[in-house]
């Protein structure tokens, strides 16, 4: 219906009724039980935002848990929402030797605690004959619900303690590692 059509031409609307506008502005209106408002005028709680690494870090086979450079964000999530996160990235090993490897962990962090069911990756960079300086990629993503308030989500990084040898985790924008951590909420 058009403008005219529904303004006056529904003379007692009754409170949530919704009609499609065709001509400018264009969508949704409902009547709230005074005015009528556009869908679009109200904010539907969704938001994705991305951030990339900004530098590499060495990690040794003993290193604690460490920040990757650039990934972490601070989100808040309204009431009633899903929080998905996601994140991917490179580490390359330092080893020269055709039998050398590099291990590390991977971890999601909400809040300063580790996402448990999902939120951890092992990952191995495995030299082999004629190919050393392996590059290996992680990729990881969890769904999770959080009460309302400000959340901090962050990506980070430790040893495995497996040996091996060290590993360069991720990148500014000059290398293929460089990691990015993406948070997009869904209002429900």
């Amino acid at each position: 219906m058009t403008a005219a059509q529904r303004l006056p031409g529904i003379a007692s609307p009754a409170t949530g009724l919704l009609v499609y506008q065709t001509d400018p502005p264009i969508g949704f209106w409902f009547f709230n039980g005074t005015i009528w408002q556009q869908l679009a005028a109200f904010p539907l709680g969704q938001s994705s935002t991305t951030v990339a690494g900004t530098a590499s870090i060495t990690i040794t086979p003993t290193t604690a848990s460490t920040l990757i450079p650039g990934l972490t964000q601070t989100v808040t999530v309204p009431p009633n929402s899903v929080v998905n996160i996601s994140t991917d990235g490179g580490l390359q090993s330092t080893s020269a030797a055709t039998a050398g490897y590099s291990a590390i962990d991977i971890m999601l962090f909400v809040d300063g605690v580790v996402v448990t069911n999902g939120g951890f990756q092992r990952i191995l960079a495995l030299n082999s004959t004629g190919l050393v300086n392996v590059i290996a990629y992680w990729g990881m993503s969890e769904s999770l619900t959080l009460s309302a308030g400000s959340h901090t989500i962050a990506v980070m990084t430790k040893g495995s303690n497996n040996g091996g040898s060290n590993a360069t985790v991720g990148s500014d924008n000059t290398l293929v590692m460089r990691p990015q951590l993406t948070v997009t909420i869904i209002s429900q």
